[in-house]
């Protein structure tokens, strides 16, 4: 989903206060809630990633900061945030809704949980097209999109969730359905703690 597009359904909830980006990469999407106003901390598994977003928050003067963060292991002694985003990352990980209850546990009371997950249909398209097109092609040349496409199409661990998935995640976590939206290939939900 593009960040600009998620920023916008973030907003329509008039959220302020501290939001926490899992998964945040080289931080694109933490930089832009950063400019708009929010006080972001972006987290992720790596260093090299993070390294690279502080690094750009820096040159652009924002106040965006970055620490590691597996969500799978996250502690109780994690500060909380008015808003828990993870987009386009559980669906990657061992366990996707270890990683949401964490986001759970990290999101304050009244708190937004914004998710964006892999449709049924968007990772069988997206397996397809990894079977049609060789990663050896894709490094020769496309050699600095590389790291993308292969989270697009290439990554090992991927799953996929419907509406009806994610609703059951709310209810055992007693979060708040707000919105659904579905992009084709990816979808967005938002919940309230």
């Amino acid at each position: 989903m593009a960040n600009q597009q998620l920023l916008d359904y973030i907003q329509k909830y008039k959220p302020s206060g501290k939001v926490l980006e899992v998964g945040c990469g080289t931080g694109e999407m933490s930089l832009l809630l950063s400019n708009h106003g929010y006080e972001v901390t972006g987290s992720d598994i790596s260093f090299k990633s993070l390294k690279i977003a502080q690094k750009t928050s820096e040159k652009l003067h924002l106040k965006a900061q970055f620490k590691r963060l597996d969500i799978l292991k996250t502690s109780n002694k994690e500060q909380l945030y008015n808003i828990t985003i993870a987009n386009g990352v559980l669906h990657h990980t061992k366990n996707p809704y270890l990683g949401f209850s964490n986001m759970v546990k990290l999101t304050k009371k009244e708190g937004i949980i914004v998710l964006v997950l892999y449709t049924k249909l968007g990772l069988i398209l997206r397996k397809i097209i990894g079977k049609l097109i060789p990663y050896s092609l894709i490094k020769i040349l496309l050699p600095k999109t590389n790291s993308v496409l292969v989270d697009a199409f290439y990554h090992p661990q991927e799953t996929a969730y419907s509406k009806k998935d994610i609703l059951k995640w709310f209810g055992k976590q007693k979060i708040k359905y707000q919105e659904y939206k579905n992009f084709g290939n990816v979808f967005l939900m938002i919940g309230k703690k």
